[in-house]
């Protein structure tokens, strides 16, 4: 009878232990969810105009926060868990403050006083804290770039150094460490900075103005104006000129450090665009390629969170001229770079022969990476697809097209002048190996040939012409054609 008891019984309290377990874990849950998602919650409130809601919700979570961080999530006091559980709801909480200042400061400014003249030192003195901000950073930020360029060495912008790092990248291109590898390219240090500069000012923009023109836009509405309230005789359009101001400053500073230019200007031009001063010294073009793209997405995120708060055609105007001489700006950066690395390619040459086809090298098969990656590279740039797993086609302008299709042709023929050169008596390997032994060390290509003469390295050279002109060069043409839509014959 005990067994068949145990048996019957047994399970059941189990079942309810579980439960009561269970219970008590959603209990937690529920708890620690409200106080995670509080600061979401706190801003759909705002947003909303349900400030009363915003207020209570407020209280509750620095109640929890203060006098029973327990009951949020269980932990022993002084361990390591404990610690670290208090580091997340400082975190927690640090959002939930700067979410809330700014629309206290409006609410209980607009309390205090029957006129609106407090609302008024309230969009001054905000106006004028993150104009500084915006400064603030920026200088900060500017010192760190100068202070990595500093450090670099000038011999990293020899030939040799630049083919070198090509070279490794080349070799990364199609492999699980590409994104790695290009990302410590020579100059990364400069280049990481650069973007830390983008990414700070863009986090000024989003944490400030977002926030100041949810409040002014309620103002210009008369959500906030109390009944019977003297007016202060300034104009509520004031808060979109203010606005106006600080994106200006923003625009002002970014197209300062990349030397922005009207880009009509740009492309009536006939001159070839020159290396620009952020660009960092010895930077190949591969590391170029991967920074520029991130940088780009940077300030296409910032541009497009302000644009879609509509804030006037103005703003809107400076914001998309920005966008768009800073694509530009980038696209002749690294069409610019593009050209500068082919005209020194034919230090890749490590002489090794295709296994399928003895009478070529691999030389080529790096030239075509390099061409697809490059020219890929300048496409996404063009049509603003700076997410790296975006698979999207987009139509781009014909001055990005023609400026993309004259560099792929411009590199062309200097990969065909580097060829010639191989086969001259100003080879690096008829000058002593010593660019082919950096490249061969990173490559692991061994020559098979002795290809201290002359005639062994024209042989090659002409076989290398003769599958470039019949099988590589349509190739390549075929895919920029079907890329961009264009006709070659007309580009």
């Amino acid at each position: 009878a005990a067994s068949k008891s145990d048996t019957v019984f047994l399970p059941v309290l189990e079942n309810a232990e579980k439960a009561a377990k269970l219970r008590s874990t959603l209990g937690v849950f529920e708890r620690s969810k409200f106080f995670f998602n509080l600061p979401g919650s706190l801003l759909e409130s705002i947003q909303a105009g349900r400030y009363d809601v915003a207020l209570r919700d407020y209280k509750k979570g620095k109640y929890l926060l203060e006098s029973r961080p327990g009951q949020l999530l269980p932990s022993s006091p002084g361990s390591n868990t404990d610690i670290q559980q208090k580091r997340i709801f400082d975190k927690v909480w640090s959002a939930v403050e700067k979410t809330m200042d700014q629309m206290k400061a409006a609410l209980i400014l607009l309390e205090l006083s029957t006129s609106d003249k407090p609302i008024w030192v309230y969009f001054d003195s905000q106006h004028k804290y993150i104009l500084q901000k915006v400064k603030t950073v920026y200088e900060a930020s500017l010192a760190k770039v100068t202070e990595q360029r500093s450090r670099q060495l000038p011999e990293v912008a020899q030939p040799e150094r630049i083919a070198l790092s090509l070279a490794r990248g080349i070799n990364s291109l199609d492999t699980p460490s590409m994104e790695a590898t290009l990302a410590k390219g020579t100059g990364y240090d400069v280049w990481q900075s650069t973007v830390e500069l983008v990414k700070s000012l863009s986090e000024v923009m989003g944490s400030t103005v977002p926030n100041f023109w949810k409040i002014a836009k309620g103002y210009m509405e008369g959500r906030y104006k109390k009944p019977g309230a003297q007016p202060s005789g300034r104009s509520p359009s004031q808060c979109r000129t203010m606005v106006l101001d600080i994106v200006r400053s923003y625009i002002v500073l970014l197209s300062e450090f990349f030397s922005l230019s009207d880009m009509a200007a740009s492309v009536a031009s006939t001159k070839n665009a020159t290396l620009p001063k952020f660009l960092p010294t010895g930077s190949d073009s591969l590391t170029a390629c991967h920074y520029l793209t991130r940088i780009l997405g940077e300030m296409t995120d910032s541009v497009n969170e302000i644009l879609g708060m509509e804030v006037s055609d103005e703003t809107n105007a400076g914001l998309r001229s920005l966008l768009e001489t800073a694509t530009w700006k980038f696209e002749e950066t690294l069409c610019a770079v593009w050209l500068r690395d082919s005209q020194i390619f034919f230090h890749l040459e490590t002489w090794e022969q295709k296994p399928e086809d003895r009478s070529t090298t691999l030389y080529l098969g790096r030239m075509h990476q390099f061409q697809k990656y490059v020219t890929t590279a300048a496409y996404k740039i063009a049509s603003g697809l700076t997410d790296a797993t975006s698979t999207k086609q987009r139509q781009i302008p014909a001055e990005f097209s023609n400026k993309i299709t004259k560099s792929f042709l411009d590199s062309l023929y200097s990969f065909l002048d580097g060829l010639v050169h191989l086969a001259s008596d100003d080879s690096p390997i008829a000058q002593g190996l010593k660019v082919q032994a950096l490249v061969e060390e990173s490559t692991g290509a061994t020559p098979l040939f002795d290809l201290t003469k002359n005639d062994t390295r024209l042989l090659l050279v002409i076989s290398n012409l003769t599958y470039l002109n019949e099988s590589l060069i349509p190739v390549m043409l075929n895919q920029i054609q079907s890329s961009f839509g264009i006709v070659m014959d007309d580009a």
